[in-house]
């Protein structure tokens, strides 16, 4: 199997401590990052591409129950089988957190190229 060497720009723009350039992520955490750019990004969040956006925060605002839960669970696997091709989405699992007022996302993927399975969690939380 062939070692891939994933890299993106850091969205962070942190600098570079040797050349002060804008960091990069590589590999496992450039797909991460993408994944999670994914799964916030609107309608027209995107200039030329409206049709990379995810209805994620829309359903913030509906009442949770388990429709909900899957409809959002629906949505972030297909975000991601669509739009990143560096990954295979094994499992995403979204659960309401009553006391932050929001919901926890754990996504469990594989890397293309890398033998180990990745996972990465954040909240969705409303913004208005």
């Amino acid at each position: 199997m062939a070692n891939k060497k994933y890299s993106d720009i850091d969205l962070d723009l942190t600098p570079h401590p040797i050349t002060g350039d804008v960091a990069y992520k590589f590999d496992t955490e450039a797909v991460k990052r993408s994944i999670r750019n994914l799964v916030f990004t609107g309608k027209f969040d995107k200039p030329f591409h409206p049709e990379i956006q995810s209805n994620v925060r829309h359903s913030l605002f509906d009442n949770f129950s388990f429709v909900t839960s899957f409809a959002i669970k629906t949505e972030i696997e297909s975000i991601i089988s669509g739009y990143e091709p560096r990954a295979n989405v094994l499992n995403v699992t979204v659960t309401q957190n009553d006391d932050g007022n929001s919901l926890d996302v754990f996504i469990e993927f594989k890397v293309i190229g890398v033998p180990t399975i990745q996972n990465m969690s954040f909240p969705i939380e409303r913004i208005r």
